[in-house]
């Protein structure tokens, strides 16, 4: 994967993984409001983004500067952009970004039932939000499990 790219108009031309290429494991979460499509592949812990995507002449690209705690098999930003969470073959896991909990601390799993309840395979649209404190997590192997966030 190549370096941040802060020149506006080179990301077009920067060489990026094969993981997210030509439809391979690489999850992305495009965030409207600050018009950046957000990706990770499925061996690396970082998350990058690029700004003006649908703009190749504006488009740059940044690594966010922290990392995910094991590789993740997919992601989704909380709607206000305080946490993410993300999936890994044994659990749930939460990165803050602004919030404040100290349960999301990128290291705790908030599915320690892997053992009893299966563990998670990749899959597209694996997450979504129910409500603001509500998140639906396909297993992608038979299950839709209910996540309700802590206060």
């Amino acid at each position: 994967m190549t370096v941040d790219v802060s020149t506006p108009g080179s990301v077009k031309n920067a060489p990026f993984a094969y993981n997210c290429t030509n439809g391979s494991a690489c999850m992305m979460q495009y965030v409207a409001s600050q018009d950046r499509l957000y990706f990770s592949n499925s061996v690396d812990t970082k998350l990058r983004f690029i700004t003006n995507p649908s703009d190749t002449a504006a488009s740059t690209l940044t690594t966010m500067p922290t990392q995910f705690l094991f590789s993740p098999i997919n992601f989704i930003f909380k709607e206000d952009m305080t946490q993410l969470f993300y999936i890994s073959n044994t659990g749930l896991y939460c990165m803050d970004i602004s919030s404040g909990k100290a349960w999301c601390n990128n290291s705790t799993n908030l599915y320690p039932y892997s053992a009893t309840m299966g563990i998670f395979s990749y899959g597209p649209n694996q997450m979504t939000w129910k409500d603001s404190t509500t998140l639906l997590i396909s297993t992608y192997n038979g299950k839709i499990l209910q996540y309700l966030l802590p206060p």
